[in-house]
């Protein structure tokens, strides 16, 4: 582990008073995840897919600066993300009425499954994205010796965002769930756009008629003050512009 991935862990040990653990998994369906510690637990897991093993670096220090963010805000501003039934159940509707409205014919549990990944995977983003690109900004600054992996990373990933602009994505996806998803990736596309001084990377969500939703949920990520304690702030906010309200809860964090 190189120092600066070190020194990340440390400052979360530092600040938690609890170790901190790093290990991979194959299985893993994302390239890095953490599980803070809470009732008891002895470590902070950070796990990272080993077939990212050339970013572990970064990867393990971006993870961190998301624990860190979380046990530095204050205990009232400190939460857990979980999607709403109301939600899911929402996104079923969704589904059901653009497949009707499409003449496309699907056997129930391919629906099923569907709804589920369109679901999970846009809570995820909501979860992930806008406290991201936070953390990004903070392993910018705190560890220029990583700016190789991340950026690196960062091409990765937007390269897979990219995947959801085709049109069998768009003409199976509901009008609502795909213009939240690309546009969430929109943001992470125009914020890459200042860190990496390249405009290339917004080019197919301008094409594509949403750049300006990336845009405006980057504005809102640059106007609400940048600590923890707004964190709760930013994912409503975002939740609010994407339309999809109601469809998550904040559950507060209990260490």
């Amino acid at each position: 582990m190189r120092e600066e991935a070190q020194a990340a862990v440390r400052a979360v040990e530092e600040a938690t008073g609890v170790p901190v653990l790093v290990t991979d998994d194959p299985s893993l369906r994302t390239m890095a995840t953490i599980k803070p510690a809470k009732k008891g637990a002895p470590a902070h897991v950070v796990t990272y897919n080993p077939k990212f093993v050339d970013l572990a670096d970064y990867l393990i220090a971006f993870q961190c600066g998301f624990a860190l963010r979380l046990f530095l805000a204050p205990d009232t501003s400190r939460f857990e993300f979980g999607g709403t039934d109301q939600g899911r159940q929402t996104a079923g509707r969704l589904l059901d009425e653009h497949l009707k409205k499409s003449g496309l014919k699907l056997p129930p549990p391919t629906v099923t499954g569907l709804r589920d990944q369109f679901f999970d995977g846009l809570m995820l983003q909501l979860r992930s994205m806008p406290i991201g690109l936070r953390v990004d900004a903070w392993v910018r600054k705190e560890y220029p010796g990583l700016h190789e992996q991340q950026d690196d990373s960062a091409r990765r990933q937007l390269a897979e965002n990219q995947q959801v602009l085709s049109p069998q994505a768009k003409q199976i996806a509901p009008k609502i769930i795909y213009e939240a998803s690309v546009g969430m990736s929109a943001a992470f596309a125009a914020f890459w756009e200042r860190m990496l001084s390249d405009p290339s990377v917004v080019v197919p969500y301008r094409v594509a008629g949403i750049l300006a939703l990336g845009e405006k949920l980057l504005w809102l990520a640059n106007e609400i003050p940048d600590d923890a304690a707004h964190d709760k702030q930013l994912v409503e906010a975002w939740g609010d512009q994407i339309g999809v309200t109601g469809w998550f809860r904040l559950i507060p964090f209990e260490a």
